[in-house]
């Protein structure tokens, strides 16, 4: 473990500039942070290292004051969080013109890439797999607690949100967010955050997944366990929470009446995401033997006679999606083996075996960079150094609602998170 992190794990409160100072070598942007500007009407406290720098002492304050109930494990997740909140402001700060004209310095998706940029980073901290997938989380939601009330979202919209991050470290981050700037409407901009903690208690989820979820599920094993196999189960458990997360639904009989009407035609699709070296095709074998396995680089390989030959990929792409939909539509079992980075890449895929009533599941490979040079320089067929870079640099981290399941394979192998327990414990 690093030795800042184990100073952070014995409780101790963080500062910004002595955290920026032991941990800018692994998460160079909090370098940037002093030069990335930012909007005055909403950030008059001035650049990103100056809100973030305050952010941390408001967070502070909280826990001493015992605001937001925090256990040590949950405050160390938490102050990490609130150092890491806005890293990936430099990246993607800009001028903008808003609708009624007036110019004004924006940072668009910047949690989300912040995510994904402490992805390819977190291990170097030595926090245990669960640790790191929460401290990612918190960060690429870090703004939904505020969304979901400005823009009326129904109780479900909670459950949803509780599923992906916890609840009340999402409020502790972002009540210290909204009190670590200076802005004309901040009163109101804290209230919404006190809004969604009424709105997690409201709909049962502040300590985790909420009764009625909870009772809704069984509903759904109890009709339908018999009957269908895990996976089968599983989508329709799923579909059923998501129909009632958007009001498509309002019972768990509706959802049971619809997973009867889909208990047709049926097969699995697993799709991968990892850079190269991450160890996909292995685990994949491994886990998945009776599965056909469409794989891309294997068709770059029969179409060129070089699997690293990337001059005929639309050719490529276009053979791999004719033969899943085959396979889909005969009703086999199939993986897309690829890198699978990008959502761009990955919607089509999983759209394609959504069509065809598959169940799927995304596996996605949350594996170190180090790890990954090291199993590529032991392939037979390995790339450059550089091209693993890139693919850790690009990569966009994966949403769990994109599948019906996903799981994320660790360093070692080992499954660090699975959302089938969601609904298995």
């Amino acid at each position: 473990m690093h030795p800042y992190i184990e100073y952070l794990s014995e409780d101790n409160p963080i500062d910004f500039d002595r955290a920026r100072d032991e941990l800018a070598s692994i998460f160079e942007l909090l370098g940037d942070l002093d030069e990335t500007e930012q909007d005055p009407a909403w950030h008059a406290e001035g650049d990103v290292a100056t809100h973030t720098r305050m952010v941390c002492e408001e967070l502070e304050e909280a826990i001493a004051r015992a605001e937001t109930p925090l256990g040590r494990r949950e405050r160390l997740i938490t102050r990490l969080a609130a150092l890491l909140h806005d890293v990936a402001k430099p990246l993607v700060t800009t001028r903008r013109v808003m609708p009624d004209g007036i110019e004004r310095v924006v940072a668009p998706r910047h949690a989300e890439r912040g995510a994904s940029y402490i992805s390819s980073r977190v291990h170097a901290l030595g926090l245990a797999p669960e640790i790191a997938l929460e401290l990612m989380a918190q960060v690429k939601h870090h703004h939904d607690p505020k969304f979901l009330i400005i823009k009326g979202r129904p109780t479900g919209a909670f459950n949803a949100l509780a599923r992906r991050a916890n609840p009340r470290m999402l409020h502790a981050l972002e009540m210290a967010d909204m009190r670590g700037r200076r802005c004309d409407d901040r009163d109101s901009q804290i209230d919404y955050i006190e809004l969604f903690r009424l709105g997690c208690e409201e709909a049962g989820v502040w300590e985790g997944c909420s009764e009625r979820e909870s009772a809704f599920i069984e509903h759904i094993v109890d009709a339908l366990g018999g009957a269908l196999d895990t996976d089968q189960l599983e989508r329709a458990i799923v579909r059923g929470l998501r129909d009632l997360e958007t009001g498509k639904i309002f019972t768990p009989e509706e959802a049971v009446s619809r997973a009867r009407a889909k208990q047709g035609r049926f097969c699995r699709l697993v799709l991968t995401c990892g850079p190269s070296g991450s160890g996909k095709s292995t685990w994949i074998a491994r886990n998945y033997p009776d599965h056909a396995v469409i794989s891309l680089d294997a068709i770059r390989e029969e179409l060129t006679g070089d699997a690293g030959n990337q001059k005929k990929n639309d050719k490529v792409l276009a053979t791999a999606r004719d033969r899943l939909r085959e396979h889909l539509r005969s009703e086999r079992d199939v993986v897309w083996d690829a890198t699978s980075l990008h959502r761009d890449f990955r919607d089509p895929v999983l759209s394609m075996g959504h069509d065809y009533n598959a169940h799927t599941t995304l596996v996605t490979f949350h594996v170190s960079p180090g790890e990954c040079q090291r199993r590529n320089a032991a392939r037979s067929r390995s790339v450059p150094r550089k091209v693993i870079a890139h693919q850790l640099e690009m990569m966009n981290w994966p949403d769990d609602t994109e599948a019906h399941r996903h799981i994320v394979v660790a360093n070692d192998g080992a499954i660090a998170r699975d959302t089938r327990s969601m609904w298995r414990e």
